[in-house]
C-alpha cells in the first residue's frame, strides 16, 4: 500500500472504539514511519550518488589540474569526511586514490601510444615533479614508467 492509503486506514482504525484497534493503529503508525524513513533514505542515496557521479565526471575532465579532496568536497557542498565516505561508498575507493588511479591509467596510455618524455607525460597528467610521478607509478603499477614503456605496457616480473 502507498503511504497515503496507510494514513487513510490509520485514520479509520483510530476512530474505531476498543483496545484491538488501538494496537492495530500503533502497528500501522510504526509501519508508516518506517516507510517514510526508507523513502527519505532512498532520496538521499539518489542525490548523493548524483553528486558523486558529477565529481567523477569533473575528475575525468580536470585530472591534469591541481586537485585536493577538500576542493572536491567543497564542490559537492560537503565536508571532507562525509564526502570521502560517500565517494568510497559509491566508487569503492577514496577520492585521492581514484584520482591517482585515473591519472596513472592516462599515463599508461600515453607511455604506450606516444614518444613524449616521462617529464612531459607526468606534467600532462597533473604531476609537475617527474621523479615523484615515477615513484608513484612504480609503487602502483609495479615498474618504472621507462620499464613499462620498454615492455609496451607490460611490467617485467618482480623476479627480474
Amino acid at each position: 500500500m502507498a503511504i497515503t492509503e496507510k494514513l487513510d486506514l490509520l485514520h479509520r482504525i483510530k476512530s474505531t472504539p476498543g483496545n484491538f484497534p488501538k494496537i492495530q493503529a500503533k502497528a500501522l503508525f510504526y509501519t508508516i514511519f518506517h516507510d517514510m524513513l526508507i523513502c527519505a533514505r532512498n532520496r538521499l542515496n539518489r542525490e548523493s550518488q548524483l553528486v558523486i557521479e558529477q565529481v567523477v565526471e569533473y575528475i575525468h575532465h580536470h585530472y591534469m589540474e591541481p586537485m585536493t579532496v577538500k576542493k572536491l568536497a567543497d564542490m559537492s557542498g560537503m565536508g571532507v569526511k562525509p564526502f570521502s565516505y560517500l565517494f568510497k561508498k559509491y566508487i569503492g575507493m577514496f577520492p585521492i586514490d581514484y584520482l591517482i588511479q585515473y591519472r596513472l591509467k592516462r599515463a599508461k596510455n600515453l607511455l604506450v601510444s606516444s614518444n613524449s618524455s616521462i617529464a612531459d607525460i607526468a606534467e600532462s597528467i597533473g604531476y609537475l615533479d617527474a621523479l615523484y610521478f615515477s615513484r608513484l607509478f612504480k609503487k602502483h603499477i609495479g615498474c618504472s614508467p621507462t620499464a613499462f614503456r620498454a615492455q609496451m605496457g607490460n611490467c617485467p616480473s618482480d623476479d627480474q
